[in-house]
């Protein structure tokens, strides 16, 4: 596949660790939903590489990206993930037990495991119910309990891809950019005729 990527302008990210860099779920690489564009995977580098200097042993861990294919393939069940200018990343995420930071996730696949708004936080989930596709990941998804959602990390993460240049947009829902502090206006609404976006970070250039 990477032969065919290279001609559509595209370069896989790594299948193991790479500058601080991992599939969350190997069947992300092996199903070939690992592919971007050069300046995108350059960027990930660049904030796992960030994030292990801050907190060292971090990783960045990926889940969807792209095909290798041309311009408008798509990467079902995504809307916009044909153009190998996006990727999702997952959250960060502290053991229960031990209170240290974890690499793990509590969804196998990392969609799913939603951190829902709190009292007093803009709650949007409640306002698309009547898109099927907008929850369509919550509630049947089997998740670990150990793991609590790393807030300062997760938080520190996704200011590392804002200062990047090269990056665009970030959508993340509104209840978790006012929990995090995050005011930059590469944050984006998304319609709720997408999937929530309150268990991982989507970035594009």
């Amino acid at each position: 596949m990477p032969p065919i990527a290279k001609k559509y302008g595209r370069v896989p990210l790594p299948f193991i660790e790479t500058n601080h860099v991992r599939p969350l779920s190997i069947w992300t690489a092996l199903l070939n939903r690992n592919y971007v564009h050069p300046e995108l995977r350059a960027i990930t580098y660049a904030v796992g590489d960030e994030m292990n200097r801050k907190y060292p042993g971090t990783v960045i861990n990926y889940m969807d990206a792209n095909f290798p294919f041309r311009d408008g393939f798509p990467l079902l069940p995504h809307i916009s993930h044909n153009d190998g200018r996006k990727l999702d990343v997952a959250f960060h995420y502290i053991d229960k037990t031990t209170g240290k930071h974890s690499n793990g996730n509590p969804s196998p696949i990392g969609y799913g495991g939603s951190e829902p708004p709190r009292k007093g936080e803009p709650d949007r989930p409640s306002r698309c119910t009547s898109n099927w596709q907008y929850s369509f990941m919550y509630g049947w998804m089997p998740l670990s309990d150990k793991l609590a959602f790393d807030q300062v990390r997760t938080q520190d993460m996704i200011n590392a891809f804002i200062k990047q240049k090269g990056i665009k947009t970030l959508y993340l829902e509104p209840h978790l950019k006012k929990r995090l502090h995050l005011t930059s206006k590469k944050i984006r609404l998304h319609a709720c005729y997408s999937v929530r976006h309150d268990d991982h970070v989507h970035v594009q250039l």
